[in-house]
């Protein structure tokens, strides 16, 4: 079992293969980022209408609605990597590499050369606004890398449908626009909602929460006025909500509807 990184959605399912070896970044086995199974549980039975949550809370109660994890525990890796590794299956060959930091700190890509398979984690969302939580710039190299060095024929994303690299393709082409505009617009006195409006992103727009694109320029801002950089998931859903009411007055419907459930069933 290899955990493409450490989001719950990405990790909370090893108890069901507890018996297997469970492989994980260094950095997605660390005790931070084991989130809280119970609290979280407890966060989706108030529902993200709770006058008792915080905004923190109502925002990751809408976004895991539908879920019970009642039994559900957090298992450890049996092996945590740092380096890239070979593993041979009998006949199969198996390369995990590391490439983080780009969608989080703990990124791993899992590639079958022979079957031409990448199973490309969160670094690939298909049809879903992806978002950085750690390093856009390197995003955009291990995409290259993907097109360019690795070739795959089939790449199975960590939401959304099989694809292949005319998505890729398609998600670099979308962060490469952010951090250009994202050069174009900013100066040392714009706050991050502020500049995060001023991206233009109306080529993207077939792709489900552009508002995510918050995230993204939020990070990008502190990283380079020298702050800590990772969200703050208590500001964070009013940030979107803004977001999501600017982009739905400026494009209208040409923003898709998502329900919750839908990105994890496709």
């Amino acid at each position: 079992m290899v955990n493409s990184h450490y989001n719950s959605d990405h990790t909370w399912g090893n108890k069901v293969f507890e018996e297997a070896c469970i492989i994980m970044h260094k950095e997605a086995a660390r005790e931070r980022l084991s989130e809280n199974i119970a609290w979280m549980d407890s966060v989706i039975k108030r529902g993200k209408h709770s006058p008792e949550s915080t905004q923190g809370e109502q925002f990751f109660a809408a976004e895991f609605e539908g879920f019970d994890l009642e039994g559900v525990e957090w298992v450890h890796p049996n092996i945590e990597l740092k380096d890239d590794i070979n593993i041979r299956l009998g006949d199969t060959e198996v390369m995990i590499y590391n490439v983080a930091p780009a969608h989080s700190d703990s990124d791993l890509l899992l590639w079958m050369p022979k079957e031409k398979v990448l199973f490309a984690g969160d670094v690939v969302f298909n049809g879903c606004t992806a978002y950085s939580e750690e390093g856009t710039l390197n995003w955009i190299k291990v995409l290259d890398r993907i097109i360019d060095d690795i070739q795959p024929e089939i790449v199975v994303p960590g939401h959304g449908a099989i694809c292949g690299l005319d998505f890729v393709k398609e998600q670099r082409d979308y962060l490469l626009n952010v951090i250009s505009e994202f050069n174009k617009h900013y100066n040392d006195e714009i706050d991050s909602l502020s500049l995060t409006k001023e991206i233009d992103i109306s080529r993207f727009l077939h792709w489900i929460q552009p508002e995510r694109l918050y995230v993204t320029v939020d990070i990008l801002l502190k990283s380079k006025r020298g702050l800590p950089s990772l969200p703050n998931w208590n500001e964070v859903p009013t940030k979107l909500e803004e977001m999501k009411a600017f982009l739905s007055e400026k494009y209208g419907n040409r923003i898709k509807p998502w329900d919750p459930m839908s990105v994890w069933q496709e």
